[in-house]
């Protein structure tokens, strides 16, 4: 019994992981894309 419930336990844990991983990668795509606008705006700017 005690090995069924340490397994459910890993297998909740990984399924939450990769979740956040997703939510994390969705955040990075955004980030990229604000940054690089005001990269490009800011040279822009200056040239």
């Amino acid at each position: 019994m005690p090995v069924l419930i340490v397994a459910w336990i890993l297998a909740f844990s990984v399924q939450h992981i990769g979740s956040f991983y997703g939510k994390m990668q969705t955040v990075q795509k955004w980030l990229t894309r604000i940054v690089g606008t005001y990269l490009r705006l800011s040279v822009c700017i200056i040239v």
